[in-house]
């Protein structure tokens, strides 16, 4: 492999698993947790909706 990898892409998924059902409830591409709050919130759900919020990211490089 390569030495010099070049980053082409990546991402960061937030699932937020429900509260009362425990299944996602809402997942949201964000640079952030802070902004994948606010973006579960404009959604119109509050807080105390989800019970965890996973995150996954994903990057892929050119070798």
């Amino acid at each position: 492999m390569s030495p010099h990898l070049q980053l082409v892409q990546q991402e960061r998924r937030f699932y937020f698993i429900g509260r009362t059902h425990r299944e996602v409830i809402f997942s949201v591409l964000a640079d952030s947790l802070d902004e994948a709050r606010q973006k579960f919130r404009a959604s119109g759900r509050p807080d105390s909706d989800a019970l965890f919020i996973i995150k996954t990211e994903t990057e892929i490089y050119l070798a």
